[in-house]
């Protein structure tokens, strides 16, 4: 499945998300797409991101599969 990752419209208000079903007290991570990849026949990925594309305080960087709802994070820091 292929996934639109291009956006003609730039926001200038403040986004608001909301999410339900977690933890109480749970730490939330909040995750900005930077590019897709696609996973191999192995069900591995791998993908090269530049510090400079990082935002200013990242705290982790997330892959997440739009079909499986697999998630791996890693530290960049």
């Amino acid at each position: 499945m292929k996934h639109n990752t291009s956006s003609t419209a730039t926001r200038t208000t403040p986004y608001e998300i909301e999410g339900r079903a977690f933890l109480p007290g749970e730490t939330i991570g909040v995750a900005i797409l930077l590019r897709n990849t696609e996973a191999n026949r192995y069900g591995e990925a791998q993908v090269l991101i530049k510090t400079a594309e990082l935002p200013s305080g990242c705290e982790g960087v997330v892959l997440f599969g739009y079909d499986s709802g697999t998630l791996y994070y890693e530290d960049p820091r």
